[in-house]
Formats: C-alpha cells, structure tokens, sequence
C-alpha cells in the first residue's frame, strides 16, 4: 500500500507539473491559458495571506496585550497608593521635623537670653567686685596709715 501512495505520487509530481504541462502539450490551450491565470491567482492569494499571516499575529499580540492590561492597570494603581503613602509619611515627617526645629529655636533663644542676662549680672558684679577691691584697698592703706 505504502509503495503505491510513493509511486501515485510519483506519477502526480512528473506528469501533472506545471513543466511537464507545458512541454508535453497534455492540456488543451484555453485550459493551459486558464491553469496558468489560476496559478498567478493561487500566488497572489499566497503573498496575501502571508500578510494576513502577519496581521493576525499583530492582533493576537495585541489581545495577549489587552488580556494582560487589568493586571497591569492594578500593578500600577497599587504602585500610586503606595506612592502616595510613601508622600503623605514624608510630609508627616517633614512637618515632624518642622515642629523639632521650632522647638530648638525657642530654646536657643531661651538659652540665648539667659546667658546675656547672666553675662549683665556677671558685668555688674566684677564692677561691684573691683569697686569693693578699691575701698578694700583704700581701708588697707588708712589702716597702714594710721599704724605708722
């Protein structure tokens, strides 16, 4: 059986190929000028649907594309609310550090008040020391003074 499928096959490609149509004249004209219109058209359909080919595989990729979009959309929404999550914690953080800073100025301007008082008080009282360093010193000489 096999060996008849070979030799039918045979026997189609070599007597019924386009070449052997045309040489050994086994078609009639009008039948040959028809066979020839049918296989330009059979080429033409050919380079068609290679093209076609092309498109349907565009559109598949664009379907596969589509398919995936939900997953994608909600990759990106989850993305922005972690986003926005991530801003309002470095805002909260910001105006954390807004607050410390204040605070630290307060108390540099406490501080800073507080050591210009104290350095008055101090000028006051090295200026009440050496007047009492003067009449200390004035007494010691009347003192020495009237010893003599």
């Amino acid at each position: 059986m096999f060996l008849l499928q070979i030799i039918n096959n045979e026997i189609d490609a070599q007597l019924f190929s386009w070449d052997s149509i045309n040489t050994n004249k086994l078609v009639p004209k009008n039948l040959k000028n028809r066979l020839r219109a049918l296989d330009s058209q059979l080429n033409n359909l050919e380079t068609d649907c290679s093209d076609i080919d092309i498109k349907v595989k565009t559109i598949n990729s664009a379907y596969e594309t589509a398919e995936s979009l939900p997953a994608v959309i909600q990759d990106l929404n989850d993305a922005r609310e972690k986003l926005s999550s991530t801003i309002q914690e470095t805002r909260d953080d910001i105006n954390k550090y807004k607050n410390e800073i204040s605070e630290i100025k307060v108390y540099i301007n406490f501080a800073k008040s507080e050591s210009i008082s104290m350095r008055d008080e101090i000028k006051e009282l090295l200026a009440k020391t050496d007047a009492y360093s003067k009449s200390a010193s004035s007494l010691v000489e009347q003192c020495d003074d009237a010893l003599q």
